[in-house]
Formats: structure tokens, C-alpha cells, sequence
């Protein structure tokens, strides 16, 4: 499936509320470079790690992160304090971003 670069940057906006390890964690998961994310990089704010590593990556592995943040919506909103971070205007809607 093609991932449109809106899609991508929507996914971009919303990994940050998730922290930077749990990211790591994500990206290795599905195979996407961790090295900015993890911090190996001192020069990149982690929003810029993202993007590049989600620039970088491929629609089947964006997909397989967007399919998974949908699967485990409750358990990521559980992790994040304050909820309004998670329920505010950037929150992740998969069957928003995702074409039909």
C-alpha cells in the first residue's frame, strides 16, 4: 500500500507524545534505522529523528506501525500523561490517514 508523505507526517507528529523509548523500541520492531531516534545523533531533536527515519522507511513499514498503533490505541493512551496529549488534535486516526 502507498503511504501519502501527509500520512507520514501525521505519523510524525504523533510518535513524539510516545517518548523516545518506546519509539526505539517501534522502530526496531518493524526495522527502521533507531539510530537518531536512540540519541546516537546528538544534533537532531528527536522530532527530526523521526521524520527522517519515517522519510526513510517503506510503505510496508509504515503501514505495519500505523496497523499496530490502531491495534494498541487503549494501551499507548494508558501510557501518556496528561490523556489530553493523546485525545488533542494530533491524535493518530489510521482510518483517516490511510487511503480506502
Amino acid at each position: 500500500m502507498k503511504i501519502s508523505k501527509r500520512s507520514r507526517l501525521s505519523l510524525c507528529q504523533f510518535l513524539p507524545i510516545l517518548g523516545r523509548q518506546q519509539i526505539t523500541i517501534l522502530f526496531e520492531k518493524y526495522g527502521i534505522s533507531t539510530d537518531e531516534v536512540a540519541g546516537g545523533w546528538h544534533h537532531l531533536s528527536l522530532e527530526e529523528a523521526i521524520v527522517n527515519a519515517i522519510r526513510e522507511a517503506s510503505d510496508a513499514q509504515v503501514t505495519e506501525i500505523l496497523q499496530e498503533l490502531a491495534r494498541t490505541g487503549r494501551a499507548v493512551r494508558s501510557k501518556i500523561s496528561p490523556k489530553v496529549l493523546y485525545d488533542g488534535k494530533r491524535r493518530l486516526d489510521p482510518t483517516y490517514s490511510l487511503p480506502s
